[in-house]
């Protein structure tokens, strides 16, 4: 019982560490996004960008939220 074998150590805590790679990386888009458009024109269309930007991040963390499921 005192040896870890590891491909289990990484099947049991990997979901777990997908959600907070998920929600860190929430945080930290919002906060490219906000120093983005700090300092940019302001005749960008932001709207258009925060939709295309919450669009890609939706994809990018429901798919390794399914991969973190389905182990």
């Amino acid at each position: 019982m005192s040896r870890i074998i590891l491909p289990q150590v990484f099947k049991a805590t990997l979901p777990s560490t997908i959600n907070q790679i998920v929600i860190i990386g929430f945080y930290e888009v919002l906060a490219s996004d906000a120093a983005a458009f700090g300092t940019a024109e302001r005749g960008i269309a932001t709207e258009e960008v925060n939709i295309f930007i919450g669009i890609l991040f939706f994809v990018f963390s429901h798919s390794l939220s399914r991969y973190g499921t389905n182990l």
